[in-house]
């Protein structure tokens, strides 16, 4: 249990750490893109 629980835990990081370099490279380039990935984001992490 408490290994599901790590690998969970670690991947939903990596998750985010991907997000944030997605945005910080979106936003050089298209500032359009980083609202729709949070939008994206929060759309299915709610689910």
């Amino acid at each position: 249990y408490l290994i599901a629980v790590a690998t969970i835990a670690c991947f939903y990081s990596l998750v985010q750490f991907a997000l944030l370099l997605l945005q910080l490279f979106s936003t050089s380039t298209n500032p359009i893109l980083p609202q729709r990935s949070v939008i994206a984001f929060v759309l299915f992490g709610s689910q």
